[in-house]
């Protein structure tokens, strides 16, 4: 289906024979009962005036099919192709939370081929109207350099007015670039600021992050006990270095009794979003037997993800040791899994 064309649905043999509708808006959009999803009489009402009013060029009404379409809403089946469809009609008409839907659309590539470059191009369009969420998601391209020309100026100058604007991620990210000196000179007392901010909202990095620089000197003292609260708030939303961290806290027994199955709780959900210093937690539980059922294969396992995601020299070497103790066949089948291996990310990181 291309997306200049309005979307038709295939009728199923025996059609006639049923009690159904198809309507025609202004010559342009064709519509049969196949795309609805037993809709109600009152939604079917609904998608009929919305039809019309995207005949008439309302760009929220096209704004609201798409979103329907994408969530499988509003007495219709999920489909991507023709959510697209839709939120370019309004898009096309400047309507804002079109743009930003489309851009996320591209990014995540959700029923199309993943595209930054068309993703870059709407977020910035939306980001020309003030939309904190697309500033946001359009300096981490520039950022990364994904779809569009690295440029952490850019990327800078737009967090800065989506913190502006209320969003709280921003906030953040501007921690980040203090913290790491990208853009601005080094300053951890401008990381604290944006970071503090930031947590006070809730954000799980910033809290993550505060609790690290409070825990190496750089920070306020906080103690054990703010510490452990801290990281275990970021933890509790996904943040994959808190849990990371409180893993170590419980394994260590700072600020709480040692406690190895809540150690390993927090490393395995920490290592299963990709955390390489959990995973190398995880694999050395597994090589000695601490907290888990010893086992050669899973240790190679989680020591080989850790050497995959880290320039942790240690963590390669631990992977070749312990796959002195396999057999080819065992190392093989490990690679596999590997090589198969997706983070489950709980929350933004």
């Amino acid at each position: 289906m291309r997306l200049s064309e309005a979307p038709i649905a295939s009728l199923k043999q025996g059609f006639e024979k049923m009690r159904s509708f198809v309507f025609v808006v202004l010559g342009l959009l064709i519509f049969a009962p196949s795309a609805f999803a037993q809709p109600t009489p009152e939604q079917g009402l609904d998608i009929r005036s919305l039809l019309h009013k995207v005949g008439l060029g309302e760009a929220e009404a096209a704004y609201t099919l798409g979103y329907y379409y994408q969530t499988g809403t509003g007495g219709v089946r999920q489909n991507y192709q023709t959510a697209i469809y839709y939120y370019e009609i309004a898009g096309k008409k400047d309507y804002v939370p079109a743009e930003v839907n489309l851009g996320a659309i591209y990014l995540q590539g959700l029923g199309v081929e993943p595209d930054p470059a068309k993703a870059a191009s709407w977020f910035f369009s939306a980001a020309n109207h003030g939309h904190p969420t697309a500033e946001n998601q359009l300096a981490l391209l520039y950022y990364k350099g994904t779809g569009i020309p690295k440029d952490l100026k850019k990327a800078f100058e737009l967090w800065t007015r989506a913190q502006k604007h209320g969003s709280v991620e921003a906030s953040r990210r501007l921690g980040d670039m203090y913290l790491n000196g990208e853009h601005v000179q080094q300053s951890d007392e401008e990381a604290i600021k944006w970071y503090s901010l930031a947590a006070k909202k809730g954000n799980a990095a910033a809290q993550s992050k505060l609790a690290e620089l409070s825990k190496s000197g750089r920070g306020a003292s906080m103690g054990e006990n703010g510490l452990l609260n801290l990281y275990r708030s970021a933890a509790m939303k996904g943040d994959a270095l808190a849990q990371y961290n409180l893993g170590k806290l419980y394994e260590k027994g700072e600020g709480v009794a040692a406690d190895w199955g809540t150690a390993i709780k927090w490393y395995r959900k920490a290592a299963t979003q990709g955390q390489p210093d959990a995973q190398h937690a995880l694999g050395k539980a597994y090589a000695d037997g601490t907290g888990v059922a010893q086992s050669n294969t899973s240790a190679w396992y989680w020591y080989a993800l850790a050497a995959s995601n880290s320039k942790n020299e240690t963590y390669g070497s631990d992977r070749d040791l312990m796959a002195l103790k396999l057999t080819p066949e065992q190392i093989t089948a490990g690679q596999k899994d590997v090589a198969e291996f997706k983070p489950k990310l709980e929350g933004a990181q």
